[in-house]
């Protein structure tokens, strides 16, 4: 029973008790209960309108008819930050959310991802943990809680490593990458399914601040990015990214060296080459300033799906496979990806993140964890913070003591 006026009430008889079939009586007072919208993840965003157009030929791959060559269809672009509050800042470290909903012929169909590869976890019964982790608490502003969990979730090793390069800290949402990390299911007209992993490359070049740069940044303009994305569209300087997939034949995913559907793993692009498949223009900025639009991971096109179990292959990313370690690939990246300098920066960011916080107990965890990932970036770490003395960086906070 739906009541017209909030004040009204459906009462058993003239003075009687108020009935329960009044929906709207028993679904207020839950708002005095919910989480507070400002700081529900991912609460600070913004976006851009524009279109995606197929400029290459992967109608092999699939029969979704969005993807067919020379299609161009309506998107909407949202980014945003992870962890922060409405409120936040925007040159914080943190992953970015990237999110894109296609207005395909047969419906909407959102992807959403982040700018990085990877993710913190693969179990998501480890999710409200997670997010707890990560929210402001009562007593500090520091870091101990996300220390507290990444070191006791080994298999965020590598989203950690990547969000202490300079990565975490992107110049602009136009000069980031987007991932959906997940892996999805295509099929071809044949009815052939394969595996496949979206990657958006941003055409204006990855550009990120020095960790003291951002510092300054949070300062000056709490709402750089934000801002910094309806100026450039308002100039018609459009961003632009080239969408690539990782294919997977169908049969390999069941026995390939590492889980493919886990979340905290790449696919090495020596294994599974990307392929081009169009290019995403924003080209005009919302109307509405105050809404976001709110994407919907399920909406799927025809043709493409999370395809939970195909046969005998089943879509479990806690399944061991012969090659899974979580230090395995962060590893690798400390030390066949990342250039010298790249590597001098990670280990300033780590012990800047460090010293907001974290508590002695932690802290030996963190470095034993990072030990873990490389040996010298351990010792590297350990270093830092011992010539550090373990001094907070400058910041407001500390000048105003």
């Amino acid at each position: 029973m739906l009541v017209a006026q909030k004040n009204e009430r459906p009462t058993a008889n003239l003075n009687g008790m108020t009935q329960f079939a009044d929906l709207t009586m028993v679904q207020r007072p839950a708002a005095t209960t919910e989480r507070a919208p400002g700081r529900a993840v991912p609460a600070k965003g913004g976006g851009a309108h524009g279109f995606f157009e197929v400029t290459e030929d992967v109608s092999e791959l699939t029969k979704a008819d969005f993807l067919q060559p020379g299609r161009r269809t309506p998107v909407y672009a949202r980014f945003s930050s992870v962890a922060g509050a409405l409120g936040s800042a925007d040159t914080v470290r943190d992953p970015r959310g990237f999110a894109v909903r296609f207005g395909t012929r047969q419906g909407n169909y959102d992807l959403a991802g982040n700018s990085t590869p990877v993710f913190f976890i693969r179990d998501p019964r480890k999710v409200l943990d997670f997010i707890r982790s990560r929210n402001r608490q009562g007593d500090t502003s520091g870091n101990d809680m996300r220390w507290d969990f990444w070191t006791s979730t080994p298999e965020s090793a590598h989203q950690v490593t990547i969000l202490m390069t300079d990565r975490g800290i992107p110049w602009a949402w136009a000069n980031m990458n987007g991932y959906a990390g997940r892996t999805y299911l295509w099929e071809n007209p044949s009815g052939v399914k394969f595996w496949v992993k979206y990657h958006w490359k941003t055409e204006q070049g990855v550009v990120t601040f020095t960790d003291a740069e951002a510092r300054a940044m949070v300062a000056e303009d709490p709402d750089f990015h934000l801002r910094g994305l309806r100026a450039s569209i308002a100039r018609g300087e459009d961003p632009v990214w080239r969408l690539e997939t990782q294919v997977m034949p169908f049969e390999a995913a069941a026995d390939y060296r590492v889980n493919p559907f886990d979340l905290t793993k790449v696919w090495p692009h020596a294994d599974f080459p990307p392929v081009t498949v169009g290019r995403m223009v924003l080209n005009r900025n919302p109307e509405n300033r105050v809404a976001p639009a709110t994407l919907e991971p399920a909406s799927t096109a025809p043709a493409i799906g999370p395809g939970w179990q195909v046969g005998e292959i089943v879509r479990a990313a806690h399944a061991k496979h012969r090659a899974d370690d979580p230090f395995a690939q962060p590893g690798a990246l400390y030390r066949d990806v990342l250039t010298e300098p790249d590597r001098v920066h990670l280990v300033t960011n780590i012990a800047n993140h460090l010293r907001d916080g974290v508590q002695p107990d932690v802290l030996t965890r963190a470095l034993a964890f990072w030990s873990d990932v490389d040996a010298q970036l351990g010792a590297r770490v350990a270093k830092a913070m011992t010539d550090s003395g373990r001094r907070r960086p400058l910041s407001l906070r500390t000048t105003l003591r």
